[in-house]
């Protein structure tokens, strides 16, 4: 715990899972209906994707920095290199190493949005429920006396 990478990791999980923690309390709620219930996931995934940028990850591991010299945490380091064994090497070339720390910090950083992102756009990009969430604005405007002529002609 007094690694450098494991609070990268904490300050990391944090911001993200704070985000999907909202949209997954969203979710729970009984009245929500499919419609909303995207929205708010297209709502956390633009919001996850405004964090992805080259600007934002630039200003995260400052942050990190600053934190791990509060907390008394080591400073940030490279792993030593691995090779892999001979039997899992395709090539004659080299693997690929990060050069610096940044460097491999920014491929966990990007790695976790596109993770949370693809988990979430799974979710609620099915064919099945874009479906399953017009059939229910059908019913809900039919069972109110609204107009639903509109919502029909989706379907």
């Amino acid at each position: 715990m007094t690694k450098f990478d494991f609070l990268l990791g904490v300050m990391l999980g944090s911001r993200i899972l704070r985000l999907v923690d909202n949209l997954s309390c969203t979710l729970q709620k009984k009245e929500l209906s499919a419609a909303e219930s995207q929205v708010a996931a297209n709502v956390t995934i633009k919001v996850i994707s405004a964090l992805r940028t080259d600007e934002e990850f630039d200003i995260f591991p400052q942050n990190v920095v600053k934190k791990s010299e509060t907390v008394n945490v080591s400073e940030p380091r490279m792993p030593r290199k691995r090779k892999a064994p001979n039997r899992y090497e395709a090539g004659i070339g080299e693997g690929s190493h990060p050069k610096s720390p940044k460097d491999l910090y920014q491929i966990t950083y990007y790695a976790t949005s596109d993770r949370i992102l693809s988990s979430i756009r799974d979710r609620f990009d099915q064919p099945g429920y874009k479906i399953y969430a017009h059939l229910q604005n059908l019913l809900i405007k039919a069972a109110s006396a609204d107009d639903y002529s509109k919502t029909w002609k989706l379907l």
